[in-house]
């Protein structure tokens, strides 16, 4: 290890003639140097909870689904999408790399798939009458023709024999 190498140095050169500040500073910082090498005082990493192992999960599946969107030409991102995602990556900040920080990232600037914009009814061209479409003919059936058929031409119902 480097810093080793040159703290042996520092303490070579001074062995013969030290001043007591130079001494105490080289011990101090051969004491600080053997805490990190043996792990001393360094806070034990923890284990993620149940709800931040999921919510990396969910991190990792939306980056890979997005990744594959984009792949596709599809550049968007739908507002529920990146509620989503900004909500899982909050909840496993802890244990996001940095590329996922940065990806998160980039989708959170990335532009929104927006709705498309309804169109208000048009008027009519002034001067010109809406287009109303013509009546349907009564229906006919073939109980309201009969009479019509079984009848003689230039007669009617009245002077029929009965």
């Amino acid at each position: 290890m480097e810093i080793r190498r040159w703290l042996n140095r520092a303490e070579e050169v001074t062995h013969g003639g030290a001043t007591a500040e130079e001494n105490d500073l080289i011990k101090a910082a051969a004491d600080a140097l053997l805490k990190l090498e043996r792990a001393v005082g360094l806070p034990t990493p923890r284990e993620p909870t149940f709800q931040e192992r999921k919510a990396l999960q969910k991190v990792e599946r939306m980056l890979g689904d997005l990744a594959q969107q984009k792949d596709r030409g599809i550049r968007t991102v739908a507002p529920r999408q990146r509620r989503q995602l900004a909500q899982a990556a909050k909840q496993a900040s802890a244990w996001l790399t940095v590329d996922q920080r940065a990806q998160v990232e980039a989708w959170q600037t990335a532009p929104t798939e927006s709705a498309p914009v309804p169109r208000a009814p048009q008027r009519p061209m002034p001067g010109r009458s809406p287009r109303i479409p013509p009546a349907a003919p009564p229906a006919l059936s073939s109980a309201s023709m009969r009479p019509a058929l079984l009848t003689p031409p230039g007669t009617s119902w009245s002077t029929q024999p009965g």
